[in-house]
């Protein structure tokens, strides 16, 4: 048989999978003939790869069973363990991911989590949709919205700073009506992400979105690029107030008790540069991850498409449930609700 120099995943239907009748230290185990298809190099990387994983299974790590069948960690929740590839090439690479049926790439995805060191998830709007506040761009969202009130002007005007400057009180009723979201409550993906960091297995989140839901959901390692519609600032004096002075203030347009000068949401608006630490903290972050989870973005805005495109690390994982412009850089594609990817995960 023609020898290669990957690993049995490389090859169509021999994902050898950690699971029950796999014993490690049985010689059959490796006379498997996707393992004798390697060439002898390959071979001894697989097998340091293989003790690696033995060592994380029985130390207590993770969940599911160990290469002898028994099970291990939690104990109750059990997952088939399958060993990434080595790979020689991004095509290649590529071509082993997109072979993968949706349950392989679940696991594929948690066998990500586990090896990485550096995680950071790049989120948008859709991340916050599954709680109830509507998106921006899509068929149901904030721009396809009909209301007499605005509809002489274009909705990115209306969250302008031409219009914050120009037509104040036009924004100021548009923001009220459309951006409060106080009461709103995280959803199972901000609790999957803030458990990720509590658990030491995410760096951090960095975010388009303004509702502070990640931080409501236990997160602390949050970067707001286009900060947040809970904070409000006096543009003169810089005092700053909590999120409900815009809301609850009964002014047309809010102004600051201590000067008399216009108070505004601390969000970036367009036509306004990005908060400079939140970015170049996200930019960091980026550099630095081995593991890049961007989830409920379409990468429209620029500021995100520039993030993704940053990113170097070994792993790409887009979760969205329509198309984005890097899928064709990704290593595992999800197109399905963001929560119930994140609710696959096993920490």
């Amino acid at each position: 048989a023609p020898q290669t120099s990957g690993f049995p995943g490389n090859l169509p239907g021999n994902h050898l999978e950690l699971s029950e009748g796999v014993n490690c230290n049985n010689k059959a185990f490796y006379q498997n003939p996707a393992v004798q298809m390697l060439t002898e190099s390959g071979r001894k990387l697989y097998i340091i790869r293989e003790k690696k994983m033995r060592a994380r299974l029985f130390s207590g790590k993770g969940t599911g069973q160990g290469c002898d069948g028994e099970q291990t960690g939690e104990g109750a929740k059990r997952r088939v363990k399958i060993m990434l590839p080595d790979f020689v090439s991004q095509r290649e690479k590529q071509k082993y991911f997109r072979s993968l049926n949706e349950e392989q790439k679940v696991n594929a995805l948690n066998e990500m989590i586990e090896e990485a060191e550096h995680i950071v998830f790049l989120g948008g709007a859709g991340v916050s949709t599954e709680s109830g506040i509507p998106d921006f761009r899509s068929k149901n969202g904030l721009y396809h919205k009909k209301d007499r009130r605005f509809g002489r002007y274009r909705p990115e005007y209306l969250l302008s700073y031409d219009c914050l400057d120009g037509r104040p009180a036009v924004f100021f009723d548009y923001f009220r009506r459309n951006l409060d979201c106080r009461g709103v409550q995280p959803n199972d993906a901000h609790r999957k992400l803030a458990r990720m960091e509590q658990k030491g297995k995410l760096d951090g989140v960095i975010t388009q979105n303004i509702d502070g839901l990640h931080q409501k959901a236990g997160s602390r390692n949050v970067w707001e690029i286009h900060g947040s519609a809970l904070r409000s600032y006096c543009v003169s004096c810089h005092t700053e107030y909590g999120e409900n002075f815009i809301f609850e203030n009964t002014e047309e347009i809010p102004h600051c008790p201590k000067c008399g000068k216009m108070v505004r949401p601390d969000v970036t608006l367009y036509g306004e540069l990005l908060p400079q630490r939140a970015y170049e903290e996200a930019v960091a972050l980026i550099r630095y991850a081995d593991l890049l989870v961007i989830g409920g973005t379409s990468l429209e805005v620029g500021s995100a498409a520039q993030l993704g495109h940053m990113y170097h690390g070994k792993y790409l994982v887009i979760i969205n449930k329509g198309r984005t412009k890097m899928e064709g850089k990704a290593d595992l594609v999800f197109h399905d609700s963001i929560s119930k990817v994140m609710n696959t995960i096993e920490i």
